[in-house]
């Protein structure tokens, strides 16, 4: 009876370890999906700063071209 509790016990043990290495495994994988996801927002961010940024400067020196035509 007493080698049966521990067989049990080394049973659910080792379930629960295993469980918590899976949802360890499954939270790293989330972690890195949201990561990449941030990164490629950053990316679009940063792409569409760079849009605005060159079209203000463009239009600064297309203001400063006619005022200085005119």
């Amino acid at each position: 009876m007493r080698r049966f509790r521990i067989f049990h016990l080394s049973l659910f043990v080792t379930a629960n370890i295993t469980v918590c290495f899976i949802t360890l495994f499954f939270n790293a994988v989330n972690f890195c999906k949201q990561l990449t996801l941030l990164m490629y927002i950053k990316v679009y961010i940063n792409h569409f700063v760079t849009h605005i940024t060159i079209n203000a400067i463009y239009f600064i020196i297309d203001t400063v071209y006619k005022q200085a035509k005119a």
